[in-house]
């Protein structure tokens, strides 16, 4: 990894955030929608998590944050174990559940979309939640990580629709806008806080095979 503003701490005024999406799991590989449906990662996810975690070896990282779903969970493993670190499980870095819309074909949903007329801010999934309140449980998971006080570099392993509302929170973006940001399977994001504001150093980064 050439990241190596990663390699020591940051100063004591300044906040580090990493964000990472899940490896790679069966429902990508097959280009359908996962939610809050859950599944393991596939042999090519283990590998990308694998190299993720050892690109991470040498770096600084103070907290590991995941998903409550495994795909998630398995992803933070791969780097908390490399610095004697418990992940840290919370429901509140969960994927976008999409309700009745979970496990149908991707391009079925953005024909959807299409057809529809309307922003993805205004969807509500059946049986399912907005993006509204995505974006709110991804206030509260950042607003509960201020008071761990600057100095430190935190990970969050997530998935790519809750991730976007993180970036909506943090660089005060309407939740349409965010769906600008594309994240792949076992890519990092790198935000940081300098008392001021936050600033974004890389998007969608991949450890290289």
């Amino acid at each position: 990894m050439t990241d190596n503003r990663l390699r020591t701490a940051p100063d004591q005024h300044t906040s580090r955030l990493i964000l990472i999406r899940h490896g790679q799991t069966l429902a990508n590989e097959q280009h359908l929608i996962q939610g809050a449906s859950d599944g393991p990662l596939t042999p090519a996810g283990r590998a990308e998590v694998e190299r993720l975690g050892a690109g991470f070896a040498a770096h600084h990282v103070s907290r590991v944050i995941s998903s409550d779903l495994q795909r998630a969970r398995d992803t933070a493993e791969a780097i908390a174990r490399l610095h004697n670190l418990t992940v840290e499980v919370t429901p509140l870095a969960r994927e976008w559940d999409c309700g009745e819309w979970d496990g149908i074909p991707a391009s079925e949903f953005l024909r959807f979309i299409k057809e529809s007329g309307q922003p993805v801010s205004t969807l509500y999934p059946p049986g399912g939640e907005t993006l509204s309140q995505v974006r709110q449980r991804a206030d509260q998971l950042l607003r509960s990580l201020t008071a761990d006080g600057p100095g430190k570099t935190v990970v969050i392993c997530s998935h790519g629709d809750i991730m976007r509302m993180m970036l909506s929170c943090l660089l005060g973006l309407d939740i349409d806008l965010a769906q600008a940001f594309r994240f792949d399977n076992a890519s990092y994001s790198i935000l940081e806080h300098d008392g001021q504001g936050w600033k974004v150093f890389a998007i969608n980064r991949v450890v290289p095979s």
